[in-house]
């Protein structure tokens, strides 16, 4: 897959050249011209590929033909700062020299490290803290009519502090314009990540005692963790979940 990606974006670059556009510098809103290193892989996905560019940034160019138009999204994101969503930094355009044939083609972002953390181990008020900054994150979005469309446990990165969330390319706007609706909407996409974020954290926990807590006791368990009473009582996951 890796291979196949580079070869086209060669080719791309390659034909685009002999037609006078220089694929890649990219553009920033004011025009000017940045030019990136995509010397330092680290990973895609099926609507883009994401490059180191120094120790706190990284870069996300997307493959244009299998994507719906994110710009919107995403530059309402670089215009506001997270409490547990990725920071966006800039957005950048091809360099055409028809303006016409100029669109939305990478962005700029801070880049996390993770560290290997067992959610069902660590003290609670990882989890806690985390969730009440992503529900305040998702009251401004759905002030804006921002869905987490695409908000899903694979884009959570466990950081030091706190979860990370990354990749709103996806997210959309509300086509019917309701806030409260959006809100009522993005609270249950919010619930419904987490849950599956612990699901899959199970498998790879070395703290969990897969005896006592089986997948079963977990899914019934797990119903209620959005009751911040009863988790705030508790020192970590396995405790709640072994009570």
């Amino acid at each position: 897959m890796s291979f196949l990606f580079d070869f086209f974006l060669i080719l791309w670059y390659n034909l685009h050249t002999l037609m006078g556009v220089k694929l890649m510098e990219l553009l920033r809103s004011d025009n000017s011209i940045f030019i990136p290193d995509f010397s330092n892989y680290i990973n895609e996905g099926s609507y883009g590929r994401v490059y180191r560019l120094n120790e706190l940034e990284c870069l996300k160019v997307f493959k244009r033909l299998s994507i719906t138009d994110p710009e919107s999204v995403i530059k309402f994101f670089s215009e506001h700062d997270f409490n547990n969503f990725y920071k966006i930094i800039e957005l950048y355009y091809n360099n055409h020299p028809n303006p016409r044939y100029r669109y939305f083609s990478a962005y700029r972002m801070r880049y996390y490290e993770t560290s290997k953390i067992d959610l069902f181990d660590i003290d609670i008020s990882y989890i806690i803290e985390s969730y009440l900054g992503l529900l305040k994150d998702i009251e401004l979005l759905s002030q804006n009519n921002v869905i987490l469309s695409d908000f899903k446990w694979y884009n959570m990165l466990l950081t030091k502090d706190k979860i990370i969330c990354i990749d709103v390319d996806k997210f959309n706007k509300n086509y019917k314009n309701d806030p409260i609706l959006a809100l009522e909407y993005n609270k249950y996409l919010l619930r419904v990540g987490l849950i599956e974020l612990i699901v899959n954290s199970y498998i790879n926990s070395e703290s969990v005692d897969k005896q006592k807590i089986t997948q079963r006791i977990l899914s019934d368990k797990l119903r209620s963790i959005s009751d911040l009473k009863i988790l705030r009582k508790e020192r970590n996951l396995n405790s709640y979940l072994g009570r």
